[in-house]
Parts: C-alpha cells; sequence; structure tokens
C-alpha cells in the first residue's frame, strides 16, 4: 500500500436506472462495479449515501478506509451552485446544443451535474480531513471500471505509481480521473 496516497470517491443513486434506454444504467451495475475498484488496498476516503454505507464495509478494513456519509439530499444543499446548475440545464438553448443531449443524465437527472461539478470539492474536503496522513489525492470515479480495467488498482497497483506524476514535494497534490 502506498501510504503517500489516498483515493477519494463517491456513489450516490443519481436514478440512471429510470431515464431512456440509450442512457439507462440500473444503480447495481454502479454497485457492481464501485465492489471491483474497492479491492484495491490503497487508502481510502469514500463518500456514499446512508443506504450504501453498510456496502463499502462489505468490501473494505477500516484500517483504510474512510467513510464520509451523505444522503443526496445534503448533497443537494450541501453544493451551493445546484439550484444554478438545474436552471441551466433546462434551458432549451443549452439542451439544444447537440442532438443527444436533451435525453441524457446531464439534462434529465437534478443531481448528475451538481454531483459530477461537486468533485473537486470533495476531493479538496477529503484533503483537510487527511485520515491518513497522505501527501497525493486523487478522485477515482465509483464506476471507473466500467472503462478501465480493475486489475490496474488491484493488481497492478496503479497507486503506488501515481506519486511520479507530480515532484511538488510538501504540498498536497491531487487528481481527477473520471
Amino acid at each position: 500500500m502506498n501510504k503517500k496516497v489516498t483515493i477519494v470517491t463517491g456513489l450516490w443513486n443519481l436514478g440512471r436506472g429510470e431515464i431512456n434506454e440509450g442512457f439507462k444504467r440500473p444503480y447495481d451495475n454502479y454497485l457492481q462495479k464501485f465492489a471491483e475498484l474497492l479491492r484495491t488496498d490503497a487508502n481510502m476516503y469514500i463518500y456514499v449515501a446512508p443506504e450504501d454505507e453498510e456496502f463499502v464495509w462489505q468490501h473494505r478494513s477500516q484500517e483504510n478506509t474512510r467513510v464520509h456519509v451523505r444522503s443526496l439530499v445534503e448533497m443537494k444543499t450541501w453544493f451551493s451552485f445546484t439550484e444554478r446548475t438545474n436552471e441551466l440545464r433546462q434551458r432549451p438553448e443549452w439542451t439544444a446544443q447537440a442532438g443527444w443531449l436533451p435525453d441524457s443524465p446531464q439534462a434529465t437527472l437534478e443531481m448528475y451535474n451538481p454531483v459530477v461539478m461537486s468533485k473537486v470539492f470533495l476531493l479538496n474536503d477529503a484533503s483537510f480531513f487527511n485520515p491518513f496522513n497522505s501527501e497525493y489525492f486523487f478522485w477515482i470515479d465509483a464506476g471507473i471500471v466500467s472503462t478501465v480495467h480493475p486489475g490496474y488498482f488491484y493488481h497492478d497497483k496503479v497507486d503506488r505509481k501515481s506519486t511520479r506524476l507530480n515532484s511538488s514535494h510538501g504540498y498536497i497534490s491531487y487528481a481527477v480521473f473520471c
């Protein structure tokens, strides 16, 4: 385990399983992919809704994991720009920018954009709490193993190599990988 690194992630059911077929993804798919990411032995700071906390503990140890429980309702009020973001996503001129956009999660799900735009703030907050005294913090999407082989996290142990990306010792470093 690379004790200098903390992987920060978060997962909430945004309702993607209820949207049109082209963009539909059942929440169980996200949980399955999340479980694969949780196999890493890296330190993790995880934001989840209360209903998913037990799921995390089924796959992780308290020795290298901190869970920050925050409901989607709390996220809505915690992210200062939720109302403004939702005003913009409902504008016809915004959804008219691309043919696929009106049916997309970005346009149809109230909390999709606020959660996406919260990642850098959540990453910052995790670095402030810094339960593992880490130097490097990386946001990794909970469902990243949909597009990146999970072995990168538990076999190749990419977190051990990630500090080579940044040589600014003495400062907390961030990166977001989605």
